[in-house]
């Protein structure tokens, strides 16, 4: 447990260093940094906006081509997306979470060898066991953080700009493409953001006095 521990210390430190010297490279307007689009293919429109997992940092990521692709009022409701994000902490929760994930495994794999020894059994059983774990990590902690964020967003009077920015961004098609993704499927993601919408409308309803 305790090489463990360094192990995983020594790749936070490495990605926060990493994290820190690649925005250090990026413009930066306003109160979000710009980054040119990348793929390990080659070059490519990305159509996206993050929060590093770096606790403290508070920075917000936009991709030029997302900046390019949407109009002012939607780049806002963004923005206030990833401001949720920072709101609610998620950083330190996703490091948290991955934290967890990575000694959950790591004691299953042990428990694993401990027991059947190295064969293809204990490595088929290994895979399986991250993979059905990865996936629900994603399905919990990241797509609710993600519907967390959306709802800080709409609270923030940017209901239909979200949605506008939502529909314009790609999504993934097929079941094995969409379980490793860390949003939920767009449908999901507007109908929870209409069903924000009425609970609002019946809260507001509520207090209106009798006459």
């Amino acid at each position: 447990m305790p090489l463990t521990l360094v192990i995983f210390a020594a790749l936070i430190n490495l990605l926060s260093r990493y994290m820190l010297g690649a925005l250090g490279r990026f413009d930066k307007r306003g109160g979000y940094y710009i980054a040119e689009d990348s793929t390990a293919r080659g070059s490519g429109k990305i159509l996206n906006a993050c929060v590093p997992i770096l606790h403290a940092l508070n920075a917000v990521v936009v991709s030029k081509s997302l900046l390019q692709a949407l109009g002012d009022r939607e780049l806002e409701a963004v923005l206030r997306h990833e401001e949720g994000h920072i709101r609610s902490r998620r950083p330190l929760f996703v490091t948290t979470a991955l934290a967890a994930f990575y000694f959950t495994y790591h004691n299953v794999v042990k428990a694993l060898d401990a027991y059947l020894g190295p064969s293809v059994l204990h490595l088929s059983a290994g895979v399986a066991f991250g993979f059905t774990l990865g996936v629900l990590y994603i399905n919990t902690t990241l797509w609710g953080l993600e519907r967390k964020a959306d709802h800080y967003a709409t609270a923030h009077g940017y209901l239909e700009e979200l949605k506008k920015a939502l529909s314009r961004l790609p999504e993934r098609s097929g079941l094995l493409s969409r379980l490793p993704d860390p949003h939920p499927i767009r449908r999901v993601r507007t109908g929870a953001i209409e069903a924000s919408r009425r609970r609002r409308g019946m809260c507001k309803s509520s207090r209106r006095p009798y006459s």
